[in-house]
């Protein structure tokens, strides 16, 4: 398991990391842990894209990511099993995550919040 911490300063870190191997399918997870409340916001609506370049080709991918029913203590946990997508090149990965969420008021305007985190690297071996 890998885990990813969201910060409050919309930073990311990876308190757990775990070997990720080249061309590993779904036998590794990717654990992203971020705090429920930002800004005196509840993100636990907000849908989360996962983007990232792979490291040789430079190809730009996105995974739309799902909330999983359990929390770790105060946060949201997402989970993404690691697969071929992700492993096709070795070498070092870019990620970024946005969250965004459209509401709409009595009068049915549309407004649209959107949280961008900074960018983390996961090392792939080869």
């Amino acid at each position: 398991m890998y885990v990813i911490l969201v910060n409050n300063d919309n930073t990311m870190s990876a308190p757990k990391k775990q070997r990720i191997m080249q061309r590993s399918k779904l036998v590794d997870d990717l654990i992203i842990l971020v705090p429920q409340v930002y800004n005196n916001i509840d993100m636990t609506d907000y849908r989360v894209l996962l983007e990232y370049l792979l490291p040789v080709s430079r190809k730009y991918e996105t995974e739309l990511l799902e909330l999983c029913d359990e929390k770790y203590e105060d946060h949201l946990k997402y989970k993404l099993p690691v697969d071929t997508k992700l492993t096709n090149e070795a070498g070092e990965i870019e990620l970024m995550l946005t969250f965004a969420k459209v509401d709409f008021d009595a009068d049915g305007n549309m407004s649209q919040r959107v949280r961008k985190v900074d960018g983390l690297s996961i090392q792939v071996f080869p």
